[in-house]
Parts: C-alpha cells; structure tokens; sequence
C-alpha cells in the first residue's frame, strides 16, 4: 500500500475534529505520569488514576508496521481487551476499508503530520468506538494503543466554536 485507502481517508476526515476534542478532555483527566497496564484485567493506571481499556493495536517502529490486536498472536479475538474492538473490523468489511480489515498494516510510506500513521489508524479507530480517546502506551520499539471505554472518564462537551480559536 502506498497511502491509506479513500475510505479509510474519509472517515478519519469526518471523525477527526471529534476524535481530537476527546483527546484533550482524556489528557486533562488522565495524568502523564509512570504507568501500567493489565490487559488480561483490561486496566491501564498512571498517577493514581485507573481506567478500563481494550487493545486496539500496536505500532512498531522499526517496521513501520500497524499491528490489529485480534492479529496479535499474544492476544487474539478471544482475548478480554480485544474483543469489544472487533467493532472495528466489522466496519472496516461493512465498508471496504482495508486499513481495519487488513491484520498488520504497512505503513514505511507515511511520511505525514502525525508522529506515525499508526497515530492515525489509532484515531480513526477510536473515533468508530466512541469512548473517552485513546492512550498511546510506549515501550521498547514501537506503541500499543489502548482505547479508554471507562464512565468515569469524562466526555468531551462538543463545541465546533473551538475549532476556530
């Protein structure tokens, strides 16, 4: 592949000023401090603060690669965090795009804005899943992301005027 797909493109464009809202209201509320993450538990806890979390994927650095979490052979559709992410590729199949149908997703030609395309994949996945954002959980080569699907998280309140200050 050498750009995402123009569906894949479309919905990250209608999901994007949402998504992006959200994540601010999650960095207010989440702090960046030292974390952890039980997956099996489906917890992710820094500075003192725990939320419920499922496993939408993985980035590796250095292939450049976006990893499914139900492709992941440590995880896999049966796997606590995984499966409120199938979601994701329904909709990819529902709608042909083969960014959420495709298990692990070359991304060595992206060269945009973002820190990576799998930041965008990220976004556009938890845009379709709704919630409190995403978590970018680092580790040694690369990225797992982490949906927040916690009520105590809170939502962003919508406000388009924001978009213009």
């Amino acid at each position: 592949m050498s750009g995402f797909s123009p569906a894949f493109e479309r919905l990250g464009a209608a999901l994007a000023a949402v998504v992006l809202q959200q994540q601010e209201t999650l960095a207010e509320f989440l702090p960046r401090e030292d974390w952890s993450a039980d997956l099996t538990a489906r917890t992710y806890a820094s500075g003192g603060v725990k939320v419920r979390v499922s496993l939408l994927g993985s980035y590796a650095a250095r292939e450049r690669t976006w990893l499914w979490g139900w492709a992941n052979p440590q995880f896999g559709d049966a796997h606590p965090a995984v499966g409120p992410t199938l979601a994701i590729r329904a909709l990819g199949e529902r709608l042909g795009i083969t960014e959420f149908t495709t298990p692990e997703v070359d991304l060595s030609w992206y060269e945009g804005p973002a820190g990576h395309g799998g930041e965008l994949i990220a976004m556009a996945a938890g845009g379709v899943l709704g919630g409190a954002g995403y978590i970018g959980a680092g580790y040694d080569g690369g990225s797992a992301y982490l949906h927040v699907d916690d009520p105590q998280a809170p939502p962003a309140g919508w406000d388009p005027c924001l978009l213009y200050t």
